[in-house]
């Protein structure tokens, strides 16, 4: 079980090694080196050496930087990416990518020998040269885990240069002077006279006059480049989704009191909230009353809501608000109203379920918010693909599992309508699970390539973008989302109504104050709707029957049996 449980943490982690070897199983001798320098800064790379086997090894490996990163002496830090091609081997071998090197590892050894001799060949090419002024070559002669003996090289420049700008330089840039070289012509000829361990670099250097290289290559990542502008193309994409959904919902300014005559007040409740708000029912009493269906009587003893007539009309949440309205007695006091609705909240929502206004949100299936998160998580598989293709390809997989977890997690979290200790919680797991594979086995890929960085950045900056627009369009379907902006823009217009345009409404219409009335309980401007005709003289309506009528006390009644009527809904 032990065994089966390290190789799934193995796999999980990417740490593929095909058969780890130490630097004491064997040493290298009689070391070979050709560089033939090409005029476009190519390189042609042969290297050639004998293994010493202190045990029973398969494979060797030979690391090929990705990078030729090192320190000049005025301190100036170069680090230009090489493009590997070409790598042929006289043995069998395969090629993994660990932490910015192309490892070939090279085997099988099947007899019983205690030395080898290997062969590799491969092109590297460095590309533009990035010094103002001057070029340079620089190489490293190898990178290997094994103690190696009698280095010797050989260097074919293109063309002529100066023996004088010849300098040889450690894994740090260091100049350092014991190796022996001659110069014929354009070869360099040498040898290093001393034990390399493991870890440790030379290399050659040579300044040379400013073009000496021509018709170089741009080695910019292409993958970091495409990661870039797939990162703005799609924001680009996620702006005009959201522009022609933003249009296609927009609704022009109202010029009218009056609201869409077959969407009654709980169905603009619906559409404006998303839900059934049930403080928003009772405003049915009042628009059942303006239809002709209720009247409504105050007296010394409160007030009496009597059934005129039986519902006649098509719609299901008025008949149904009727049916249990009225399921006891056709005339309601105070009292009977307190005991005569028993379950009007589930009987509605139940009518809503089946109702016109049900698409007010998208389906869960076929959603444009599916595209927005495709293209979110197209960003960031792009983006860790592009960061770590060159440093450990075995961990993408891994890091795309467990981060684009953590991810989906953080930003569902934002959005969602959880308490702030759960919001917190969940928030701290989702950056430990983002953070933990960076942390565990790729933080030093930010720095083998500043614009992998960059592009890094930009594609998470983009994921916050796009997750922005995403959390501003919301759930709402077209339908809801124009529904919303048209009620939005009837609330604008109610609350902003000036006095010359109500004294104008009044002339049109003397009912429009109760009219508009169960629609400003909806929208929760009730009592700034009665101050815009406190001092107007309106006459009652028709379902209304009072002593000595007035706006002020009609005003104080009819919020006092809204509130029987709520009260009743929550209690039942």
């Amino acid at each position: 079980m032990k065994k089966i449980f390290n190789a799934i943490l193995i796999s999980l982690l990417g740490i593929i090694i095909p058969n780890f070897v130490m630097a004491e199983d064997y040493y290298i001798v009689n070391y070979n080196i050709k560089i033939n320098v090409n005029s476009n800064n190519i390189y042609n790379i042969e290297e050639s050496f004998t293994a010493n086997f202190n045990n029973k090894v398969d494979t060797i490996n030979i690391k090929i930087p990705y990078y030729l990163k090192y320190n000049r002496s005025d301190g100036t830090l170069i680090n230009k990416r090489a493009i590997i091609s070409d790598i042929e081997v006289d043995n069998n071998f395969s090629l993994t990518t660990e932490e910015g090197y192309r490892t070939v590892y090279i085997g099988n050894l099947n007899e019983n020998k205690n030395t080898k001799y290997y062969l590799i060949k491969y092109n590297y090419n460095v590309g533009n040269d990035t010094i103002k002024n001057e070029d340079e070559f620089v190489f490293y002669f190898l990178n290997t885990n094994a103690i190696v003996n009698d280095i010797t090289f050989t260097v074919n420049m293109p063309k002529s240069f100066s023996k004088e700008n010849i300098s040889f330089i450690d894994e740090n840039g260091i100049e350092v002077s014991n190796i022996e070289y001659t110069v014929e012509g354009r070869k360099i000829k040498g040898i290093i006279n001393t034990v390399t361990n493991p870890g440790i670099n030379y290399g050659i250097k040579i300044k040379l006059d400013d073009n000496y290289f021509k018709y170089t290559t741009n080695n910019t990542n292409k993958l970091t480049i495409i990661s870039i502008i797939l990162s703005i193309i799609l924001i680009l994409i996620t702006l005009l989704i959201s522009y022609i959904i933003r249009r296609k919902t927009s609704c022009p300014k109202y010029h009218s009191v009056y609201f869409d005559k077959n969407i009654n007040s709980l169905e603009m409740s619906y559409l404006y909230n998303g839900y059934l708000k049930e403080d928003d029912i009772p405003s049915l009493f009042i628009t059942l009353a303006n239809k002709g269906f209720i009247n409504i009587e105050i007296n010394k003893n409160g007030y009496k809501i009597t059934r005129k007539k039986d519902y006649d009309l098509d719609d299901t949440l008025e008949k149904a608000f009727m049916k249990e309205l009225f399921s006891e007695k056709d005339e309601l006091d105070k009292q009977d109203l307190l005991t005569s609705i028993s379950d009007m909240k589930t009987i509605l929502n139940n009518r809503l379920k089946t109702h016109k206004t049900i698409d007010v949100y998208t389906s869960p299936i076929f959603n444009y918010k599916i595209i927005f998160w495709l293209l979110i998580w197209l960003i960031f598989i792009i983006n860790n693909i592009q960061l770590l293709y060159e440093y450990q390809t075995n961990i993408i997989l891994f890091n795309i599992l467990i981060s684009g977890t953590g991810l989906v997690l953080l930003l569902n979290n934002i959005t969602s309508n959880r308490t702030i200790f759960s919001k917190i919680i969940i928030s701290i797991i989702s950056i430990i699970l983002i953070s933990s594979p960076i942390i565990l086995s790729s933080y030093k890929a930010f720095l083998i390539d500043f614009s992998k960085t960059i592009s890094y950045i930009i594609g998470i900056i983009s994921i916050i973008i796009i997750f922005s627009i995403l959390t501003y369009l919301g759930k709402r379907s077209l339908y809801g989302r124009k529904m919303y902006n048209k009620i939005n823009a009837y609330k604008e217009y109610l609350l902003n109504m000036e006095d010359k345009v109500v004294s104008r409404e009044l002339l049109e219409n003397k009912d429009c104050f109760y009219r508009v009335l169960p629609y400003t309980f909806t929208l929760n401007i009730f009592d700034e709707w009665y101050h815009k005709f406190a001092d107007k003289k309106i006459g009652r309506p028709s379902w209304y029957k009072e002593d000595n009528f007035e706006l002020e006390k009609f005003y104080e009644n009819i919020k006092k049996i809204y509130i029987d009527i709520l009260i009743t809904i929550k209690k039942s």
